[in-house]
């Protein structure tokens, strides 16, 4: 690990994730592709967890919901632990 600051993390050897969809005329996704790769890796509960604070600050949080079961549990207990 490169390092990170204010959760932004650099990794060597790793792409920035990328999503291109297709719409159809009425704009709605036709077909897509993604590589996502980083964000399944690298966004672990435990790199969820470094930024608690800043979780419970946050006015919106929105989760991938293409992460692991382990980080969308964690990202969802940190959530509702802010909402209480």
């Amino acid at each position: 690990v490169f390092g990170f600051q204010a959760g932004i993390r650099k990794q060597k050897d790793i792409k920035t994730p990328t999503v291109c969809h297709i719409l159809d005329v009425t704009g709605e996704v036709a077909a897509g592709v993604a590589s996502v790769e980083a964000v399944e890796m690298f966004l672990t509960p435990e790199w969820i967890q470094k930024f608690k604070h800043t979780i419970h600050s946050a006015p919106l949080l929105m989760i991938d919901a293409n992460l692991s079961p382990p980080a969308l549990e964690v990202s969802c207990r940190r959530t509702f632990k802010t909402s209480l």
